[in-house]
């Protein structure tokens, strides 16, 4: 079958599939082979630590994903944690802050949640009515999230996680978003779209920095 969201873990030892509906499958990063399926959907994404892996969950009823962000326990042979409640809709994407306190997920409900894993509840709800969230990435330290969107004018915006308001919109795209990356030192943000290719930009300013053929899907 097709997959559609990937993630290695912090080790390298074990990779992670997933498409909506599910399986996860979980790989060998060394020998490829298959080890385990659990019960979830994609979009997949492992903790910079390690700890966790989260997804959406399944229903056990119709075998669909529910819009319920699943927390897997990787320590303890991936036993699942009480699942988070808040989308309406499948998931789209998934980004960690740094540290792994936090967990952003983008949706089909033109939602983005913030998700407090230290405390299991949704910390923000970020919204732009009719715009669809495609791609997201939180900075390291959680006080910023891109969102890469699909639908409007393809703009992407700087949210203020605090806040829960859009603090700067950033030109330059004029395809639907397919992929958003902030760097590891929260200055640079990455985005490629379906106008074939990837923008860079200084998160600071806004300004965009540079742009490269390639990357859109």
């Amino acid at each position: 079958r097709a997959e559609d969201s990937a993630s290695i873990s912090p080790d390298g030892k074990t990779l992670a599939t997933g498409n909506i509906g599910g399986p996860v499958e979980l790989w060998s990063g060394e020998t490829g082979k298959r080890l385990r399926s659990i019960e979830g959907s994609g979009p997949v994404a492992f903790s910079p630590d390690g700890a966790y892996l989260v997804g959406e969950q399944v229903s056990p009823n119709n075998g669909g994903a529910n819009g319920n962000l699943q927390v897997w326990e990787v320590g303890k042979e991936y036993a699942p944690l009480k699942a988070l409640e808040g989308h309406k809709a499948s998931f789209l994407d998934l980004s960690f802050s740094k540290d792994g306190r936090f967990v952003a997920s983008s949706s089909y409900d033109d939602t983005v949640k913030v998700w407090d894993l230290k405390t299991m509840e949704l910390a923000r709800t970020l919204t732009q009515e009719g715009r669809s969230p495609v791609a997201i990435s939180l900075s390291p330290d959680a006080e910023t999230l891109a969102v890469s969107y699909g639908s409007g004018d393809y703009d992407v915006v700087l949210w203020d996680v605090s806040a829960g308001t859009p603090e700067k919109t950033l030109k330059g795209q004029t395809k639907r978003g397919t992929g958003a990356a902030v760097s590891p030192d929260g200055k640079t943000l990455a985005t490629t779209s379906l106008d074939q290719t990837t923008k860079f930009f200084e998160v600071a300013t806004g300004k965009q920095t540079a742009s490269v053929p390639g990357g859109g899907l």
